[in-house]
């Protein structure tokens, strides 16, 4: 079953959110959990807090990769994102493996989520989607 297409802004950036399956894989997630995320190299996510917002349940989360080629990132340095707030299903379909479930959540996790507060929004789509979205808009936004 596939939900339909939404607008969700980001800053500046607006986000069509492309269908998602609303019946993705059942994961049970918890604080502190660190997962393997697919399509971003070396890819990772420490859930540092779980909402309910209207009704959805929200995933907030440290997430780390290594650099993109594809915009000219050094493949071997990190890339890093104080928090994002997905929804569950856009986390669940962009994890694959728990890999620690006990995994330490960055100090400034809390502060990143402060400044959430200030101007929140939810991500509808998969991580590494979102990831190469925000890229592509800097970049634009660059030149």
């Amino acid at each position: 079953m596939i939900r339909s297409t939404r607008r969700v802004f980001v800053g500046g950036l607006v986000l069509l959110a492309t269908p998602i399956l609303t019946h993705a894989q059942e994961r049970e997630f918890a604080v502190g959990q660190e997962w393997d995320v697919r399509d971003l190299p070396e890819g990772h996510a420490i859930i540092g807090r779980l909402d309910v917002i209207n009704g959805v349940i929200v995933v907030h989360a440290f997430v780390l990769h290594n650099g993109l080629p594809e915009f000219g990132e050094n493949p071997e340095s990190g890339v890093s994102y104080g928090h994002l707030a997905f929804t569950q299903d856009a986390f669940s379909a962009s994890v694959f493996r728990l890999a620690d479930p006990h995994a330490y959540v960055p100090d400034h996790f809390p502060i990143e989520y402060q400044r959430w507060l200030s101007n929140p929004y939810v991500i509808p789509i998969p991580i590494g989607q979102f990831v190469r979205l925000a890229r592509q808009e800097a970049l634009r936004r660059s030149t």
